[in-house]
Parts: structure tokens; sequence; C-alpha cells
């Protein structure tokens, strides 16, 4: 999997009010204070989603033999997670609290800037995830529940501003459309955003997801040409683009589909459950071993020349790294991984308490 949930605040340039970067207070730390136990599951009265778990305990995590991550356990829960700088210095980037064991925020800085992240539930389920930066709102999900009670449908508010950080959010699993000028520039003029992800189950692994999205903006005659050859798309009609200058503003829906396939072992897997990462990879209880990823963006105007209205629809070019992806494991004495290794070659190493 690529990065984490929370990597979306770098273009954020607001006034963003400090957080605070000391541990959570005891308080807020089931037990109050002290260091954990070692591999065994904690006792623990809370259940359902949100309480993470794990009969292993991560404390670190390396690829291709430098350490990424570090991570500090107390009283039964994970209490903070240190990620390494672009200097491979460990400094904190992640910091949780808790109601009875089940995590309530989580507060971090990244790419330098402070978030926070709210976690609500409906009875035992996970019901929202809310993302703050400051004052603003960058991110909301909301949760719905299949009848035998998984994750089966997500529905996504996403700050404008965010919209070219979509792929750092979710990974492997997005159109990285709009890093590309030449596809999506920065200057159109964005009205409205929908977004959805429905999850397919088997067993207790997500089979796939799909992920729609929808966008309506304004862009002119001009900047469509830099995308598309509009003679060639227009036909016959062609010759009436001379009755339109290049700034003309015209209305475009923009609508994507991003259909993500994965396969497992049948292992443990050292983030089930655990909300600080949203995707496959912590939702599954066990671990991927092959992921393939189908992309397509289409875009949908329409000429108004005055006397006839000419529709146009018409796919979007998308490059797409890595759609498909294989992964191998070595395990330990109690089934979790030690090593994973992409089709790429690059090595993962887990360390765990003892």
């Amino acid at each position: 999997m690529k990065k984490v949930l929370w990597a979306l605040c770098a273009v954020m340039m607001l006034a963003l009010s400090a957080c605070n970067k000391d541990n959570p207070n005891p308080e807020n730390v089931p037990g109050g204070g002290g260091e954990g136990g070692g591999s065994n599951p904690p006792v623990q009265t809370a259940t359902g989603e949100g309480v993470f778990n794990p009969a292993q305990r991560l404390i670190s995590i390396a690829i291709d033999g430098t350490t990424s991550e570090e991570w500090e356990w107390a009283n039964d829960v994970l209490t903070t997670i240190l990620t390494a700088d672009e200097n491979g210095n460990l400094v904190e980037s992640s910091w949780f609290e808790y109601d009875n064991h089940r995590i309530v925020s989580m507060t971090g800085t990244l790419e330098g800037m402070p978030v926070e992240v709210g976690y609500t539930y409906s009875g035992d389920k996970l019901a929202a995830v809310s993302v703050y930066s400051g004052p603003l709102e960058v991110l909301n999900i909301a949760f719905t529940h299949n009848a035998a009670g998984k994750p089966s449908h997500l529905t996504l508010e996403i700050n404008e501003t965010l919209l070219a950080f979509l792929p750092q959010l979710f990974g492997d699993g997005f159109p990285d459309i709009f890093n590309s000028k030449s596809t999506i520039p920065s200057k159109w003029e964005i009205n409205s955003t929908v977004f959805t992800a429905d999850l397919a189950w088997q067993g207790d692994n997500v089979a796939q997801v799909i992920f729609n999205g929808q966008i309506n903006i304004n862009a002119t005659l001009g900047e469509i040409r830099q995308m598309a050859n509009l003679d060639s798309l227009l036909g016959s009609y062609a010759s009436y683009l001379s009755l339109l200058g290049d700034s003309t503003v015209m209305p475009i829906s923009v609508t994507m589909n991003d259909t993500s396939d994965f396969t497992y072992d049948n292992k443990n897997n050292p983030f089930y459950g655990f909300l600080g990462r949203l995707d496959p990879t912590v939702l599954s209880a066990n671990n991927v071993t092959a992921s393939d990823t189908r992309v397509s963006v289409n875009l949908a105007t329409a000429l108004d020349l005055s006397f006839m209205t000419i529709p146009l629809s018409f796919p979007l070019p998308v490059p797409v790294e890595n759609g498909s992806q294989t992964y191998s494991y070595t395990y330990n004495a109690a089934g979790f991984p030690e090593t994973v290794t992409d089709g790429d070659g690059s090595t993962t190493q887990y360390t765990y308490q003892q």
C-alpha cells in the first residue's frame, strides 16, 4: 500500500491553529500511564470498530533497511507513531486519544501542517471520520455498513483544495489525474464534488473497492482544447467552433471510476482494525498478496451555439502507475508478516514487541 490517509494538507496555506505536540493526556489513555504488555492481546472492555487490539504489536517498520516508523504503546493502546523525516530523523507524526480503548481522535503534523482527526461511532460501528486543519474541515467520510456489519459504502466530502492530493489519501486506489496540468488545470472553477466508494467483501477481507467521483467545473473553450482535439470530436460540426472564442466559458462534468481488486493470504494482518490508515490494509483480516486497479475518466460538456446545442463526451488520457501489484511475505511463528516485498523489489520489514 502507498501512503496513509493523513498525507493530505501540503497546500493548506491558511491560518492554521497550532497543535500541542505532547503525547495524549494520561486521562485519555486507558490505564492512565505506564507501559503496555508484550505480544499477548490486552484485556479490553470495548469491542467493535475503533478498537485496535492486535495479538502482536508492531514497534518498528523499515523499508529497504531504513527505519521509516516507530510505534509506541502504553496501557494496551497505541499512543504515538514516529515517522522518519527527509533527513531520516524520527519525529512524532501521529498521536492518539481513546475512550475506553476505542480511538476518538488523532493529532499530527502532515507536510508541516497540523491536523486533527475525529472518529464518531454508532454503537460499536464507525459512523464518520472528520479531518480538520485548524478551523477548516478538509475531509469528512460517512460510513454505511451491510447486513453482515461490514463497512460497505463511503460518502466523501472533500475540500476542493485537496483534489490534487487524492492519490496520496487513497494510495493505489485513486487516479492521479489532478497532478497533470494538461488534464485538469488548477485555474478551473470547481462548482461541486461528489465522491463515493463501495466495498465488496469476501469473508473478512475487502475483495473489491469501486470508487466513483464527479466534479462539476467551469472551463473555457481554450482550456478544453488543451486536452482534446475538438475538431476531430465534432466532425461535421467542427466549423461551428469559429463562432465561439477561446474565452467562452462552458460547464463541464468530469466523472471518474476506479475499480481495485484484491487477493489475500491466510495469515494475520498486523494493521487489522488500525484506523490511522483507511484502506483495505486495515479493514481486512489478512494480508494483500495482489492488487489490480482500473481507472477511467470521462469529460462531458456541450457547445451552446444559440441556434443549437452540441453535446460532447470523451475519455481523458489518465496515466496509471502500478495498476497491478504483487506482494510476497515471510512470516513469524505466530503467522504475522516479518517482511513483505512488492513486485518492484522493495522490501518492508516489521518488528514486534517481545
